[in-house]
């Protein structure tokens, strides 16, 4: 983990972090979420934090399409972003979250958290580490890889219409 920080799974106290965070506002604000940082992923794993390197343009996809090509050699990157990463990552940016930002989390989860009424299959688990009074969210599903055959197909579409959809050229590279 970078920036000499280590990362300690501990229990949040929500009350205690709701009392110091109301001292920067009387009134809650709601504001539209906004980049404040990021970072790229190679396919081997290695994290270049502030680049955009890897980040790929959507173009629809050729039809018709056989997402069953390549999925005989298919195996399944084990490579998951946690809540370390989006730290070192806003923390390469010199973002002062201190003074700006009560929550920072990754892209979409906020809808997760608000649909969980909603969603009766998916279980995930909500991790959260205080750096200088703000929180980190990140969540962890905690449904195991599908292991039958018909999982593993569906989980192989995904990667594989990714590929495809955001690739210059589909057969670029390999699925990670």
């Amino acid at each position: 983990m970078g920036f000499g920080m280590r990362v300690n799974p501990t229990k949040l106290d929500v009350s205690e972090w709701m009392n110091s965070s109301a001292s920067r506002s009387r009134t809650l604000q709601v504001s539209t979420p906004y980049e404040v940082a990021c970072y790229s992923r190679t396919a081997n794993g290695e994290l270049t934090l502030g680049s955009r390197a890897m980040l790929r343009t959507y173009r629809e996809p050729r039809t018709p399409l056989d997402l069953n090509t390549g999925f005989d050699k298919f195996v399944k990157s084990n490579t998951v972003a946690h809540v370390e990463t989006l730290v070192d990552a806003v923390k390469s940016q010199n973002y002062d979250i201190s003074e700006k930002a009560d929550i920072v989390t990754y892209r979409n989860n906020l809808n997760k958290i608000t649909l969980t009424p909603y969603n009766h299959r998916d279980v995930w688990e909500l991790d959260a580490c205080r750096v200088s009074g703000t929180v980190f969210l990140d969540i962890r599903s905690t449904n195991e890889d599908p292991t039958d055959s018909r999982g593993r197909l569906f989980t192989y579409y995904g990667y594989k219409f990714e590929q495809v959809c955001c690739s210059a050229d589909p057969s670029e590279g390999r699925i990670v």
